[in-house]
């Protein structure tokens, strides 16, 4: 007699057969890594580093005393950014 659970199984390989559909699983052992939407992740990050950006322009404000610190953070922010929109660029080339 078979189970339920081995006859669903055997029939989903059949039809990945017959599809030719791979499992995301089979596409990372062979060394290929896929992201669903690797625009959209680095676009986050761009808006987190813009975010960073300007809270370090308002924490030179705020506290005179890190003003430095603080244009250091913007400035590393400002290059950080640069670099963000080029994978960005090359992200939607993909």
């Amino acid at each position: 007699m078979i189970k339920m659970k081995d006859l669903i199984k055997q029939q989903n390989q059949e039809i990945r057969k017959e599809t030719g559909i791979v499992k995301e699983e089979q596409l990372n052992e062979v060394g290929i890594n896929v992201s669903s939407k690797p625009f959209r992740a680095w676009q986050e990050h761009g808006d987190y580093c813009n975010k960073l950006n300007r809270d370090s322009m308002w924490a030179a404000k705020a506290f005179p005393n890190k003003k430095k610190e603080a244009q250091e953070i913007r400035k590393l922010t400002q290059k950080l950014n640069n670099l963000i929109e080029i994978i960005k660029g090359q992200a939607i080339d993909l």
